[in-house]
């Protein structure tokens, strides 16, 4: 995606239908894809309408059971904060929205069965718990999880992801200005497109082409 976006009248991008088709279509495909993950990643310098293009295709799916985790990473803050706090977010909304809907219910069995009411995700994501148990006397998240080894926390991550998904909620976790992502999320994103015990799985990466190079984690 580049180029500056033109907004007609009616906040529709004229000239950019494909691009936007493209989006779409990778967001009824994640709906759709019952195999492997999927991913798809949109370049353009900053004002380009990458961040727009993505909400307005966005908007068009508020109806239709798909969970959308979103991160934006941030050149002052820890890349690797980036994805706990969106999660820990995800679940907050899910306790403000609904906590007995079928789907809800649904979910907490496959967590359950993955992490048991023990798990080393609650003291980096406290919401999770919350949505488990209903105990809302809970501390603030630690935004990072330094205290266990990247494999450790990869590992981890990954079961939660796969415990998430299902043809009842399909998930896609979009992450913005991934040109400040470091290598150790970017290893995440590797494992997660790789687990064969994922399903129903996308992300949808944006990043500023005219701040990475050849040598850039992003191209490793």
């Amino acid at each position: 995606v580049n180029g500056r976006v033109v907004l007609g009248g009616d906040m529709m991008f004229y000239g950019r239908q494909v691009q936007l088709s493209m989006i779409q279509h990778f967001f009824e495909s994640v709906i759709r894809n019952d195999a492997c993950p999927q991913m798809s990643v949109i370049s353009g310098c900053p004002g380009a309408g990458k961040s727009t293009s993505v909400n307005q295709i966005k908007s068009q799916f508020r109806d239709k059971n798909l969970l959308i985790i979103e991160g934006k990473f941030n050149k002052f803050a820890r890349p690797d904060s980036v994805l706990i706090s969106a999660l820990d977010a995800l679940f907050a909304n899910m306790i403000a929205e609904s906590n007995t809907s079928d789907t809800s219910k649904s979910m907490k069995k496959r967590l359950r069965d993955a992490f048991g009411y023990e798990n080393g995700l609650y003291e980096a994501i406290p919401h999770l718990l919350v949505f488990l148990q209903g105990d809302t006397s809970i501390a603030h998240p630690s935004p990072t999880m330094g205290s266990k080894k990247p494999n450790q926390i990869e590992f981890m991550l990954c079961r939660l992801i796969g415990a998430i998904t299902s043809d009842e909620i399909p998930v896609i976790i979009y992450l913005d200005d991934l040109q400040w992502a470091d290598q150790a999320t970017l290893d995440l994103i590797g494992m997660l497109m790789l687990d064969p015990s994922i399903t129903y799985f996308g992300i949808l990466g944006c990043y500023r082409d005219n701040e990475v190079d050849k040598r850039h984690p992003l191209f490793g």
